[in-house]
């Protein structure tokens, strides 16, 4: 620690050296700044710091040329935090000597500290240019590059610092830039190396962890958080981490334990609170999950997916009006960033738009786009012309759909924005529109089948039975939720008792159907399947649908048909909380699980109602039971 008296005299030798160099003749100058540069040397190896940052200047002071000892107290500078002074230093140095590779390198790394990244990149290819094998270089390049979000450009410099020092520094680097852009073999492989070379190295533990998260290898996440924490119990980082992989594999209470452990370790920690408020949710807590929710975003703002998870538990409990707000930053959550036009094109707020053109985008699954296509007449009441962009599998089903001027294909979310003048994707409706519990859209039915592919499944659909069923047991594998909300063909067995239904098998994509269930005897038809419109003509001959949530139920219940939807004990946030019915959907009846995992109770309380149902159609004469579902 530097005393008051120290202060003084080093204060009273500087006023001495500046005296000195007044008289010291012009020609004897730069041997006086070459002894400042060997005292500096020497003070150095004593570990006195003052006296060779003192020395440094003083031997600058003498010879304003000498770059290398700029450059030495410009590296002092940067030590100790005195970036702005180092960047003087390191210029000086460079004006004095052009050709030192190493000192545009130390500016590069001054520049990078003071978020000036664009002029570290021009420093670090300066640098380069001068020596094209400086590890240094390449390394301060990358991480000027991902600084300023070109992390593309990163990558080279990465892979190339990796080459010339494979070291524990270089690997690290590279395997956070490749997780960055989602090369993950090479930031698996990254992660390995730098293991290889200190298997200790917690960091690298955690880091790989996060990669396999990112590849939904969680088992393996978990091991690699576990590992992380084993050798830093205090790494906030890889518990906030550990806390997503246990949620991802269901693992709810230790996912809680995890997130808690982060924040007590690290109580600013918005991650940490975001992953918490999921874990919360995901149990029913959804009052926690709220205030976790908040406090994430107190602590950082832009964090589009405290935003997102808090929209969700907002919009269950009922709140719109809040729920709206937070829910459409999912548009902003970087693994959600499908729709490239969002801040090329002004966002609609439900404002008229005459004379304007509106684009309106799928951005999330089958089933929220069946939903939220109610809201295309009142928004082309609106004025203006409307054009809807959706998948190819739903562009059959929507080929007529009423309020949308045009229709267009989604090909893999790269979207043409150029012709439009407004844009806004489909979740982002019922804010836009200002929609509550008493004012959703519900002109049901809003879509329905076409005749002819109606008439085509007729033979195939023949049966001499009461009911006909069609069943789904299972959503799309890539759904977040899709761990909770699907189930087995096993599970419908105990329907298979209840004689008189022909049960009709409309799920896509799992082979489970094509064997044995007991009793249970269903007609498969997912192969036969080709698009929305052909689930739209096959339901229009059924009694009945019963599915887990799917897009199949958002299908069915736009046609005003019958059916009931099994919910999770933790469902979606759109069939809300504890009531039987749904406001998005007058004909549905929504079975939900009494506790979590418990499909038992759900499928003896569908038999019962199922039971009842049949004997309620046993006057409906059979050629009455297809439905017409033609909507133009």
């Amino acid at each position: 620690m530097t005393t008051p008296a120290r202060k003084r005299a080093v204060s009273r030798i500087q006023w001495q050296t500046k005296t000195t160099a007044l008289v010291v003749r012009w020609s004897e100058r730069a041997n006086v700044g070459r002894a400042y540069y060997d005292r500096a040397k020497v003070c150095a190896l004593r570990g006195d710091v003052s006296g060779t940052v003192l020395a440094y200047e003083t031997a600058v002071m003498f010879a304003p040329d000498f770059a290398e000892a700029f450059s030495n107290l410009g590296n002092l500078y940067l030590q100790n935090g005195r970036c702005e002074e180092a960047l003087r230093a390191y210029a000086k140095a460079i004006r004095a000597k052009p050709d030192l590779a190493p000192v545009y390198c130390n500016l590069a790394t001054v520049l990078i500290d003071l978020q000036r990244c664009e002029e570290a990149i021009a420093a670090s290819e300066a640098a380069l240019r001068l020596a094209p094998d400086l590890y240094e270089a390449h390394a301060n390049l990358c991480q000027a590059y991902r600084r300023c979000g070109r992390v593309r450009e990163a990558l080279a410099p990465a892979l190339r610092a990796a080459a010339l020092r494979p070291d524990l520094a270089a690997y690290l680097d590279l395997g956070a830039t490749a997780h960055e852009l989602d090369a993950f073999d090479i930031a698996l492989d990254a992660y390995r190396r730098a293991l290889e070379l200190d298997a200790t190295c917690a960091e690298a533990h955690c880091n790989l962890g996060s990669v396999y998260h990112s590849t939904r290898s969680y088992c393996e996440a978990i091991a690699a958080g576990e590992a992380a924490i084993a050798l830093r119990p205090d790494f906030a980082l890889a518990h906030c981490n550990l806390a997503a992989a246990y949620l991802a594999t269901g693992q709810y209470d230790e996912a809680i334990a995890a997130g808690e452990a982060a924040i007590a370790l690290r109580p600013d920690f918005a991650l940490a609170h975001c992953n918490l408020g999921a874990a919360y949710h995901a149990t029913g807590r959804y009052a926690e999950a709220i205030a976790a929710g908040e406090a994430a975003i107190v602590l950082r703002p832009d964090l589009a997916l405290a935003h997102c998870n808090l929209g969700s538990s907002l919009l269950i409990c009922g709140d719109f009006v809040r729920g709206w707000d937070e829910y459409v930053w999912l548009w902003r959550v970087p693994a959600r960033r499908t729709l490239p036009h969002l801040d090329r094109v002004p966002l609609w707020h439900g404002e008229a738009f005459a004379g304007l053109q509106l684009l309106i985008t799928a951005d999330e699954g089958f089933g929220d786009a069946i939903q939220l296509v109610r809201y295309l007449p009142a928004i082309r009441a609106r004025g203006g012309r409307v054009i809807l962009e959706v998948g190819a599998a739903l562009f059959p089903l929507f080929a007529d759909i009423a309020g949308a001027d045009q229709l267009r294909v989604l090909s893999d979310f790269a979207i043409l924005a150029d012709d439009v003048d407004l844009q806004v994707p489909l979740s982002g409706l019922p804010r836009a529109l200002a929609t509550d519990l008493s004012s959703i859209p519900a002109p049901i039915p809003y879509l329905g089948a076409q005749p002819e592919r109606v008439e085509h499944w007729r033979p195939r659909l023949v049966s001499s039975a009461r009911l006909r069923v069609g069943i789904v047991w299972a959503g799309n594998p890539d759904h977040a939720n899709d761990r909770r909300r699907s189930v087995h063909l096993e599970d419908f067995a105990v329907l298979g008792g209840i004689d008189g239904i022909a049960w009709f098998g409309l799920q896509k994509g799992r082979d489970e159907q094509r064997g044995p269930c007991g009793s249970f005897t269903l007609d498969p038809l997912g192969e036969e399947i080709g698009d929305f419109a052909d689930t739209a003509a096959i339901l229009a001959h059924l009694d009945l649908v019963i599915a887990v949530d799917t897009a199949i139920v958002h299908l069915a219940g736009a046609m005003g048909m019958t059916i009931w939807t099994l919910l999770p004990f933790v469902p979606d946030w759109r069939w809300l909380l504890g009531r039987p019915d749904s406001p998005w959907y007058p004909t549905m009846r929504l079975f939900r699980q009494p506790a979590p995992g418990d499909w038992a109770s759900v499928f003896a309380e569908v038999a019962r109602e199922l039971r009842s149902f049949k004997l309620s159609r046993a006057n409906v004469p059979r050629e009455s039971h297809d439905l017409d579902c033609s909507v133009r």
